[in-house]
């Protein structure tokens, strides 16, 4: 039924063979899109790391910054972009695309790599100017930040030491 008799294998070894490796296609794609569930029943993982587990990825992570902008002006800020030079953005983690007048947002980028560090910067737009900030969490050597604010808007940094820091940008 399966094979022709001629010595070319057993068809149906190899039509199950077939399968378990797709099979096995299946399990792995499902295993990285957080799915699981077993007797043919999936169900879907959540995403979002809780602020405990966050933290504890940072911290096996050789050097994280982890960034808070306090906007402490009269008007909303726009995010224009934002990007790493090195590192990666911890999860759930990014620089949030408004932050309301007198509210804060946070965020977090971490080392990707063996003896690395994370760099990253974003640009904030406002009715009257330009918010830019800056940090770098390097594997060897001091952080260093930047802050600048344009339209009559100030801005001050606190904290940022360690290899695992946390700084404060307050735009006034």
């Amino acid at each position: 039924m399966y094979g022709n008799g001629k010595g070319n294998g057993n068809a149906a070894q190899r039509a199950g063979g077939r399968l378990a490796r797709r099979v096995a296609t299946v399990g792995a794609a499902a295993l990285l899109a957080g799915v699981t569930g077993g007797a043919g029943v999936a169900s879907a993982q959540p995403a979002v790391q809780s602020a405990a587990q966050s933290s504890a990825s940072a911290a096996q992570a050789q050097r994280s910054t982890h960034v808070t902008l306090n906007n402490q002006t009269g008007v909303s800020m726009t995010r224009k972009w934002a990007s790493l030079t090195h590192g990666e953005w911890q999860a759930n983690s990014y620089p949030a695309e408004v932050i309301g007048a007198w509210s804060s947002a946070a965020w977090q980028s971490q080392s990707d790599g063996f003896a690395t560090g994370t760099e990253g910067e974003a640009v904030y737009v406002t009715n009257y100017g330009e918010i830019y900030v800056k940090w770098n969490n390097p594997y060897v050597g001091s952080n260093s930040y930047t802050c600048t604010a344009s339209g009559g808007h100030s801005c001050e940094r606190s904290g940022g030491s360690g290899n695992n820091a946390s700084v404060t940008f307050t735009v006034r």
